[in-house]
């Protein structure tokens, strides 16, 4: 089998919404695979809104377990097939086992509990893969996915992870078959359930392109792309159709599309694969080492809280910082509004605007109107 076949496609939570998705992904995974002859790498997420239950569940809150259940027995019921059901009856059996453990240290329990949100997840999706005949080959992160010991933020360990990736890819283009494997885990050298921390499975994603050089990474999202400004308080946010990988780490460091800052890394040391960020109907934005994007404009604007004060974080390469800065002053002090301080990152793609008090969505707005504009 030609390598260039290879891609790598993440399946975001915001897509896997309820229980008829899993059906809807294998579809599409089923068109690629047949019709456009392409070896898709699956790296799938879970269910979305779980993560933050199975959190709550891993702090006490043990009433969301019923939760849980309920959704992925639903989603297991309505895949069907006579496997499905029991292998969700016994991940679920097992989460509700370890969640009523306190014998066990509060970061492992975490991670332990965390890590079923994807786990189920990849069951039920290769199961739905299997309804429609298509080769699967279920891997498992955690005899995949090497990393450190640090629970909750875990780093890859890549040469360990590469050993693993190299088997698995001799095998699948041996054999043709589709690897679908669980975003977001892996498992230390001593065995024990790490997670990536938040937006994990896009890491997971970007080391194996990197590693296996795969020269497309795609991120499966509920949207066409990458905002410049979060459209929960911006009117009319574009999309960004071209980032370089600076950008994207920036980005990721303000937060932007809860990106995870280390999904980057193997792409720089490694191999240099290209990200797109979308949907089946567009992938609006391309991430790549350089970007070929000219002009003056920043590309987004990322507002955080903090606490009682907050900041925006103006990105975009090849921008005058003063002259930016200058436009930002002048576009505020129409609505009677002024930052502190001004910061300019050494080496970033960014200008940091800080102020005294939190922002409301006109300020947002006037900046993002003023800087950016609508396309």
């Amino acid at each position: 089998m030609n390598e260039e076949r290879l891609m790598v496609i993440k399946i975001g939570g915001s897509v896997l919404s309820d229980v008829y998705s899993y059906p809807r992904v294998a579809d599409k995974i089923e068109g690629l695979f047949l019709n456009e002859e392409k070896v898709p790498f699956i790296v799938v997420s879970a269910m979305k809104g779980l993560t933050d239950v199975l959190l709550n569940v891993s702090k006490g809150d043990i009433k969301m377990l019923n939760q849980i259940e309920q959704l992925y027995m639903d989603a297991a019921i309505q895949i069907g097939g006579s496997g499905t059901l029991s292998r969700v009856q016994k991940e679920l059996f097992l989460l509700r086992k370890i969640a009523v453990d306190n014998n066990v240290s509060l970061d492992i329990r975490e991670d332990l509990i965390l890590s079923f949100g994807e786990r189920i997840s990849k069951i039920l999706l290769a199961e739905a893969m299997r309804q429609k005949d298509l080769p699967v080959l279920e891997l498992d992160a955690c005899n995949t996915i090497v990393t450190n010991a640090v629970h909750g933020n875990a780093r890859i360990n890549y040469e360990k992870t590469l050993k693993n990736l190299v088997r698995i890819k001799e095998e699948v283009l041996r054999n043709n078959t589709i690897p679908v494997i669980e975003g977001f885990i892996g498992c230390s050298d001593n065995g024990e359930i790490t997670t990536l921390g938040r937006g994990g499975s896009d890491y997971t994603a970007t080391t194996i392109a990197a590693l296996l050089a795969i020269k497309n990474v795609y991120l499966f999202t509920d949207v066409d792309g990458v905002y410049s400004a979060d459209p929960k308080l911006v009117s009319s946010p574009i999309i960004v159709r071209s980032m370089d990988y600076s950008e994207g780490v920036e980005a990721a460091k303000y937060g932007v599309k809860r990106f995870n800052i280390k999904m980057f890394e193997p792409l720089i040391n490694y191999y240099p694969s290209t990200i797109y960020v979308g949907n089946e109907s567009r992938f609006g934005t391309k991430i790549q080492k350089a970007s070929n994007a000219t002009g003056s404009k920043p590309k987004i604007i990322a507002y955080k809280n903090l606490y009682n004060r907050s900041l925006i974080a103006i990105i975009g390469n090849n921008v005058d910082r003063a002259k930016l800065i200058h436009k930002a002053s002048l576009a505020l002090s129409e609505i009677n509004i002024s930052f502190s301080a001004a910061i300019l990152p050494p080496a970033s793609p960014s200008v940091v605007l800080l102020f005294n008090d939190k922002l409301d969505a006109q300020t947002i707005n006037t900046l993002h109107d003023a800087l950016i504009g609508s396309e």
